[in-house]
């Protein structure tokens, strides 16, 4: 009888690895940027969620670098406990410290509320 073998990884697994993958992005931004913030904005509703913006405070990123990082960013959507692409959506965005390579986020979901107006009859 052949065992069978997990494939998943755990979150702290995850987490490693884009860390790695965030340092490796942030070695190259060092080279013109070494200190400032990249900040990661975006959106989502319906079912879809992605990344709107990608900026650097004091620097400029090259478009091989914006795309990475949105790429790294999709791996942390899939560390994002908040369901902010569906129904309603939300929005959010990710900070990060380019000389510390620390990321942190903050995520919004939007709700409809729905309250009665009036009654009528005729």
């Amino acid at each position: 009888m052949s065992e069978i073998v997990s494939t998943s990884i755990t979150v702290q697994q995850q987490e490693a690895v884009a860390q790695t993958e965030l340092n490796q992005i942030l070695s190259a931004v060092r080279v013109d940027t070494p200190t400032g913030t990249v900040t990661i904005d975006f959106c989502g509703s319906g079912d879809e969620g992605s990344v709107s913006d990608v900026s650097l405070t004091g620097g400029k990123l090259t478009p091989e670098i914006e795309k990475k990082l949105e790429d790294w960013a999709d791996r942390i959507f899939d560390l994002i406990e908040t369901d902010w692409f569906n129904n309603d959506g939300g929005d959010g965005e990710i900070e990060v410290d380019v000389a510390t390579g620390k990321a942190t986020w903050e995520v919004y979901y939007y709700v409809t509320e729905r309250e009665h107006g009036e009654s009528g009859e005729l």
